[in-house]
């Protein structure tokens, strides 16, 4: 039961564009401008918030990648500094230290998840 009813005009290819989102969504004209004057009103809808969802997520993904990678090549050029001997033990050492890095780096993510590190 509505309360009240808002009328407007639309031109001919709005209206053939309405249709088809009703006939697609499986609901009349009506509903559906009614769904979205309530979608309107509330300033968002539900795929903007997931968007916004999935943009916070990988955004906090990106830092996390980008504090490790930092890491990660800090120690491989501590471990070329260092004078590791051949070049094949300093591939092998930045490879460990890498690893390492990695390591941390899910430990990082873990707590920055839990709440403990930020």
């Amino acid at each position: 039961m509505h309360d009240g009813s808002v009328t407007f005009r639309l031109g001919k290819d709005e209206i053939r564009e309405l249709d088809k989102l009703a006939k697609a969504s499986k609901v009349d004209r009506s509903d559906l401008v009614r769904l979205f004057v309530e979608q309107g009103m509330r300033g968002t809808d539900k795929k903007h918030e997931e968007l916004l969802r999935n943009f916070h997520v990988l955004k906090t993904d990106l830092e996390q990648n980008l504090i490790l990678t930092a890491g990660a090549l800090a120690a491989s050029v501590l471990l070329i500094d260092r004078g590791t001997g051949t070049e094949e033990e300093a591939k092998a050492l930045i490879k460990k230290q890498i690893k390492r890095s990695m390591g941390v780096g899910r430990s990082i993510k873990s707590m920055v998840g839990s709440g403990e590190f930020d």
